[in-house]
């Protein structure tokens, strides 16, 4: 049942990314998308993710309707310079907090639907390790608003 209401309010887009999301002791807050800018198909996805069980759960995969492709992403000094690579899945402690924020770990969005726009949402499913699946959606917001 509460699957089904939380389903409800996400595919009725009345909280989209106010609401938080949450399953099996895992919820999702804050997620939100950096519009795109003009003729970019690039753009990146923060969010925040609290693990209230007592397992580890691991972020392993991204998915879209509306982009082709969802890498996470995280940021490290090399040589005196930031640097910005891929990582092949985000862990969350039993108990922790890990949040997605700009010059930390991230979500990034490659071939991006255009008619992606400020004030729309973005339907994202977040898969863990461990079978787990959320699906949210993140409100896109311009880059003044940040």
């Amino acid at each position: 049942m509460t699957r089904t209401v939380i389903s409800f309010l996400l595919l009725s887009g009345l909280f989209a990314g106010v609401m938080p999301v949450q399953a099996e002791n895992v919820v999702v807050t804050q997620a939100w998308v950096r519009a795109l800018l003009p003729t970019r198909t690039m753009t990146a996805a923060f969010l925040t993710i609290e693990n209230h069980s007592e397992r580890e759960e691991k972020l392993v995969g991204v998915a879209s309707g509306r982009v082709k492709t969802i890498e996470i992403h995280g940021h490290s000094h090399v040589d005196g310079m930031m640097r910005m690579r891929q990582v092949q899945s985000l862990a969350v402690a039993a108990g922790e907090t890990q949040a997605l924020e700009p010059g930390g770990f991230h979500l990034m969005l490659f071939d991006v639907d255009a008619s992606l726009v400020e004030g729309d949402s973005l339907p994202l499913i977040l898969e863990f390790e461990s079978g787990l699946q959320l699906s949210i959606d993140a409100n896109v917001k311009s880059v003044l608003q940040e």
